[in-house]
């Protein structure tokens, strides 16, 4: 995967992370713990990235 054009990694990582936090709080996930939902956050979002457009709104958003 080629890291796209103009998102920082530093950006993507909070916008992750706050992803997973406001989950983590509002959702129960059995035995799962807050770095595990970091970690599917994360995956997910990677996979998606390529699609990502920040014409059509902010990273956190699309994350």
């Amino acid at each position: 995967m080629n890291w796209p054009h103009g998102i920082p990694e530093a950006e993507f990582l909070a916008a992750v992370a706050h992803v997973a936090r406001v989950l983590a709080a509002k959702f129960q996930f059995g035995m799962h713990d807050a770095d595990d939902i970091t970690q599917m956050v994360a995956v997910y979002a990677l996979e998606a990235l390529p699609r990502y457009d920040p014409v059509k709104g902010n990273l956190e958003g699309f994350v």
